[in-house]
């Protein structure tokens, strides 16, 4: 990312790196569960959608780190939502 402001391109890159290095490990199904858990829908539905029970969903997503991966998504998406001069607002 490059905005021309040091500090900011720093940290954007620095988390969005973060963020692959989860994502370089994760499973086809690891990944299938993040990617429907991303455009909200709930742990039943994403089982319905993959045919598995809804506590494998649950599983998928612990074994991919949901929890600190949804945490760096959030900053990162908070962040850029509020936006810099250079970029204003933008929407993940």
């Amino acid at each position: 990312m490059t905005t021309g402001d040091v500090t900011f391109d720093d940290w954007a890159n620095t988390m969005l790196v973060l963020l692959d290095h989860f994502q370089q490990e994760w499973t086809r199904e690891q990944w299938e569960a993040v990617r429907w858990t991303l455009v909200g829908l709930g742990r039943e539905q994403i089982g319905a959608k993959l045919r598995v029970a809804h506590q494998n969903v649950t599983k998928r997503l612990l074994a991919a780190d949901w929890p600190s991966f949804n945490a760096g998504f959030e900053y990162v998406r908070t962040h850029l939502e509020l936006g810099h001069p250079k970029l204003g607002a933008k929407r993940l």
